[in-house]
């Protein structure tokens, strides 16, 4: 009988300290697109706002790669945590004293910055770290619960951010999601797990280019991968054109209603994903990937163009809005039933192709390749919600989506999986 993966006090310790930073971090991510919206009125400022930080994390991420794959992950995690934990606060002191529109929004741009510098180092050393602590033959019952604890706080952090938002306001967020840095440095810090691996060459700026280069030559050799990531790059943009700021403005500005009827179309989402999660946990790793990536690649685009319908009787006001609210509520749920379908065992396969050596690096290529689409969906969005109307972000996403499908289905490479 398969031993249980939380009681390696390691992967516990791990488990915890992610937990707490991502609820912080859901707070922040949550605040702020709706807190520029509130005080701009501009989808384009919001769009531009995420644009920003979506660029500088993808930038920067190669190097963070090159770093994390020469050093100590278990203290580059709990550094960065620390440095952005007290960076955070002070953001949140700054807002808590000025109205000026200007010197908010460039706290805000200065606290992404900071948070995407010591990010582009977090990340990979995190990602890398699970190949470390855990053995093979556990990897899916991990992702698992790494999936799960990613439903859970977003349950947790979704629900209590509209709250906090409206009863106590944005300044406390931050606050709140300092703090949560810094609890969570502290559990890292106690995790015992040797990841420093033995490298020959000196750390140097024309070695890390060097170190890059490799990442990206290593991950296009594995031809299948690289073609499944090509598809996530288009795939992630209508996601991000209706959740990045689809949504966020149709409920702030179209609709005019609290956060938290935004918030809580997360919280159902994460409630659905945890018993698909729990679900999959209890399976034995299929070595066959396809048939079922294929089944739930299916579901999830069929449960999206629902969602997206439901999206568009909400901005047209063609039902009324509670009917329409909770036909969304359902069609989300569904949709991340089918979400976590897809997303556990392509994971597994991920973490179980790539060498140790090359873990971090290969990760963050893979990263930003999903990734690259966010920036300018960001951009692209908002300039179409404030010129055209949202209608048409709706339909634009809709037809990138089904040409993801398309190509996934008739792809005889990713057919061998």
């Amino acid at each position: 009988m398969r031993k249980n993966i939380l009681r390696d006090k390691n992967f516990l310790l791990y488990f915890m300290g992610m937990f707490v930073t991502s609820i912080g971090n859901i707070f922040y991510s949550f605040a702020v697109s709706w807190y520029i919206l509130k005080i701009t009125s501009s989808a384009s400022q919001a769009g531009f706002y995420l644009a920003f930080s979506g660029v500088l994390s993808l930038v920067l991420s190669n190097f963070g790669a090159a770093l994390v794959d020469r050093m100590d992950k278990v203290k580059i995690m709990y550094m960065t945590d620390y440095v952005r934990g007290v960076a955070i606060i002070i953001a949140g002191l700054v807002i808590f004293n000025t109205e000026s529109i200007q010197v908010i929004l460039a706290t805000l741009y200065a606290a992404a910055f900071v948070n995407s510098v010591f990010g582009s180092l977090f990340g990979p050393a995190s990602s890398a770290l699970v190949k470390y602590m855990v053995a093979e033959e556990n990897l899916q019952q991990a992702n698992s619960y790494l999936q799960i604890k990613n439903s859970v706080q977003s349950i947790l952090g979704m629900a209590l951010a509209g709250f906090i938002y409206t009863w106590f306001g944005p300044a406390w967020i931050f606050i709140l999601n300092g703090i949560t840095f810094i609890m969570s440095g502290f559990t890292e810090m106690f995790i015992r797990v040797e990841t420093q691996e033995e490298i020959e060459t000196k750390t140097t700026f024309k070695q890390i280019l060097i170190d890059i280069k490799d990442g990206w030559a290593y991950v296009y050799s594995k031809k299948t991968i690289f073609r499944l990531m090509l598809i996530a790059v288009f795939l992630n943009f209508p996601f991000a054109l209706l959740f990045g700021i689809g949504l966020p403005y149709l409920f702030n500005q179209t609709l005019n209603v609290a956060p938290s009827y935004l918030s809580w179309v997360e919280v159902v989402m994460s409630v659905s994903m945890i018993f698909m999660m729990v679900y999959l946990s209890r399976l034995e790793m299929n070595e066959k990937y396809y048939v079922n990536l294929r089944k739930y690649m299916i579901l999830t685009t069929v449960f999206y163009l629902l969602s997206v319908a439901v999206v568009y009787t909400m901005d047209s006001s063609v039902l009324p809005f509670n009917i329409s609210y909770g036909l969304f509520l359902f069609a989300m749920a569904l949709m991340a039933v089918a979400s976590a379908g897809l997303n556990v065992p392509l994971q597994t396969f991920f973490v179980k192709a790539f060498d140790k050596e090359m873990f971090a690096r290969a990760m963050v290529a893979i990263g930003i390749m999903s990734s690259v689409s966010y920036p300018l969906a960001s951009v692209l969005g908002g300039l179409i919600i404030d010129n055209l109307g949202l209608s048409y972000l709706l339909g634009l996403s809709v037809s990138i989506y089904i040409f993801c499908l398309s190509w996934f289905l008739v792809d005889k490479k990713i057919k061998e999986i």
